[in-house]
Order: C-alpha cells, then sequence, then structure tokens
C-alpha cells in the first residue's frame, strides 16, 4: 500500500515539473559588444566599442591581438577569437532578405508583364476566332453561291431544248430579214446602174 502511494506521488510530481519545464522557451541573442583597447592585452580601458555585424580594418597583426579600425575612424587591438572573416549570420539574413525582396518585386513586375502578354494574347485568340466565324460564314455563302449558279447553268440547259424551236424559227426570221434587205440593196443598185444612177 505504501509502495503504491508513492508510486502514485512520484507520477504526479513527474508530471508536474515535465508541464512545467515544457512551458516556456528561449533563446540566445546574437549580439555581441566587444570593446577595443589600446594595448593589445585583454585587460585596461576601452577606446570604442564594436558590435556584431561592424565592418573593421585590420591594420597590424601580433600573436592573438589584431590592431583595427573601424568606420569611425577610431583604432585600436581585439582579440582575433572575436573576429570572423565572414559577414556574422544576422547581416547574411538581412542580406538574403534584400535579396528575397527584390526578387520578389520582380517576380510581381513579371507576373504584371506576363499578365499584359495574357491580355493580349487573349485579344488575339479572340480576333483569330472572330476572323473564324468570318471565314467560315464567307465558306458558307461561298457554297451557296455555287448550288444557285449550279442551278441557273441546269436551268437555262432545260430551257434550250424546251425553247429550241423558238430559237431556231427566230433565227430563220432574222436570216430572211438580212436576205431581204440585201437583195432589196441589190436590186436597187442594179436599177441606179441601168438608169445612169438615178433612182426611181
Amino acid at each position: 500500500m505504501l509502495q503504491q502511494n508513492l508510486s502514485s506521488t512520484l507520477f504526479v510530481l513527474l508530471i508536474l515539473f515535465a508541464g512545467e519545464a515544457a512551458a516556456e522557451s528561449v533563446y540566445v541573442i546574437d549580439v555581441l559588444r566587444v570593446g577595443i583597447r589600446a594595448q593589445p592585452t585583454g585587460s585596461g580601458p576601452s577606446e570604442a566599442v564594436v558590435k556584431s555585424g561592424d565592418r573593421l580594418e585590420v591594420l597590424e597583426k601580433q600573436g592573438q591581438y589584431w590592431r583595427v579600425r573601424n568606420s569611425d575612424g577610431e583604432e585600436g587591438w581585439v582579440n582575433r577569437g572575436y573576429l570572423v572573416d565572414e559577414p556574422p549570420a544576422a547581416l547574411q539574413l538581412a542580406a538574403v532578405q534584400q535579396e528575397n525582396g527584390q526578387l520578389r518585386r520582380e517576380i510581381e513586375s513579371l507576373k504584371e508583364a506576363r499578365g499584359d502578354e495574357g491580355r493580349k494574347n487573349d485579344a488575339l485568340q479572340q480576333k483569330l476566332a472572330e476572323q473564324s466565324e468570318a471565314l467560315a460564314a464567307a465558306r458558307q455563302e461561298n457554297t451557296q453561291l455555287k448550288v444557285h449558279v449550279e442551278t441557273l447553268i441546269s436551268s437555262r440547259e432545260g430551257l434550250l431544248p424546251r425553247y429550241r424551236w423558238a430559237f431556231e424559227l427566230l433565227a430563220a426570221l432574222l436570216l430572211l430579214g438580212i436576205g431581204l434587205y440585201f437583195g432589196r440593196c441589190s436590186y436597187r443598185c442594179r436599177l441606179r446602174r441601168r438608169f445612169g444612177g438615178m433612182e426611181i
């Protein structure tokens, strides 16, 4: 019984401690401040203070200490352990974020340009569709005209045999009229010759 109570109590305490341990999370900051000293030692007053990300110009190297100059022109010695050849993560992140922002702006401008091209493409597609419809209408009208012409040709061919006798009669009358005219002209010419050019 005592062992069972002890186990229950330990179990409850473990749950309480686990809950407290998981309740809050913290992180270490990425800001470091270093003093620039007048002498190449770790002691003595600082001439100036530089922080993470500051760019320094190396003037002289003496063991673990380097003499540097900051952007304000202040010079002094700094322990080599605080210096790196590349910008710290915070500056690299800021540069990446700036580049990311620039890329986003370029993407937006490309989207806008693509939108303009898309609108032009849509207008061309619509114009093409309209011209296709006009072409289809012209082809249909052409087909109808061909049918009409064929109908006229067949009706004309049907008229010729039906009214052939009328055309032949008309041609005969025309020839008869021409013959009578030339016959009369010929007769008058002979009379004129006979009577010496006088008309009767």
